[in-house]
């Protein structure tokens, strides 16, 4: 930790002094251009990309295509199980076993549709997307294995896109 009298030494120092001299020259040259460009620039959303499954997939989910939902909600769903399918796929460490699975969306799911109502807002949605997932897990308790993980991922990614449809 850097005392009260260091600092004023560095700052007495007559080369730091040329530094910081050229350092706010510098930052204000070319800080404020950087700053009217970026105020002016206009900014474009991605969307995230949601891929067409298998055909096994598609007949899993073949349900949900079919329940009447508003589509502000299809879209929050579709990004949720979207951002969920990545989260599963590039955080092995953070989910081992299916049960930590059902536990991290039970309780992500949660803090992503607070507020939306989504609960009894449609006839049968959480059992059909919890039928899906456990006809691609089970219902007991396993290691997630990469075949596992793999399946797990291209089953989410096929909820996410069947509330595209």
């Amino acid at each position: 930790m850097i005392d009260n009298d260091k600092i004023l030494e560095i700052l007495n120092d007559k080369t730091s002094k040329i530094i910081l001299v050229v350092v706010l020259v510098f930052a204000c040259l070319v800080g404020k251009p950087i700053i009217e460009a970026l105020q002016g620039a206009e900014v474009t959303p991605v969307e995230p990309k949601v891929v067409e499954p298998s055909l096994t997939n598609k007949t899993l989910v073949q349900e949900l295509t079919l329940l009447d939902i508003d589509k502000k909600d299809k879209k929050q769903l579709s990004d949720y199980f979207l951002t969920l399918a990545d989260v599963v796929k590039t955080e092995p460490g953070l989910i081992k076993t299916t049960e930590q699975f059902k536990n991290f969306n039970s309780i992500a799911g949660q803090l992503n549709f607070t507020g939306l109502d989504l609960k009894d807002k449609y006839a049968n949605l959480g059992e059909s997307i919890d039928e899906i997932i456990i006809a691609t897990l089970g219902k007991e308790n396993e290691d997630l294995t990469q075949e596992a993980r793999t399946s797990l991922v291209n089953v989410l990614n096929a909820i996410s896109w069947g509330f595209n449809q």
